[in-house]
């Protein structure tokens, strides 16, 4: 299952952005978690050390890291495909005044 997935209308029209999560790290005092950017503990205070976070391949900060990213071009498409028709769909339905959003509960997941 995704979750989380996107639809952005960029200046060459919609699409589908993956999700990503912001990265963080354990205080070394109490193990709380807490952003890289972070100057203190969330949960105890403590001042954090700078510099954390690592740099990618430009030199730019990693803040944050792909949740979800497709094998290849073909995955990309088909996921992107069937999200933007269901998207297109529900626009319409709620132009028209039949859309109602989904509850969570309707979804039937696997353990």
């Amino acid at each position: 299952m995704v979750r989380d997935l996107r639809v952005i209308e960029g200046t060459r029209g919609v699409f589908v952005a993956m999700p990503s999560r912001r990265l963080a790290d354990r205080c070394m005092r109490c193990g709380c978690k807490n952003h890289l950017r972070a100057t203190f503990c969330n949960d105890c205070g403590t001042r954090l050390p700078p510099g954390r976070a690592q740099r990618d391949a430009t030199g730019r900060l990693r803040l944050h890291c792909d949740v979800c990213h497709p094998v290849n071009k073909e995955a990309r498409e088909l996921l992107e495909s069937q999200v933007l028709k269901k998207y297109f769909e529900d626009l319409e339905a709620k132009r028209l005044g039949r859309y109602t959003p989904p509850i969570e509960e309707e979804y039937d997941y696997e353990e």
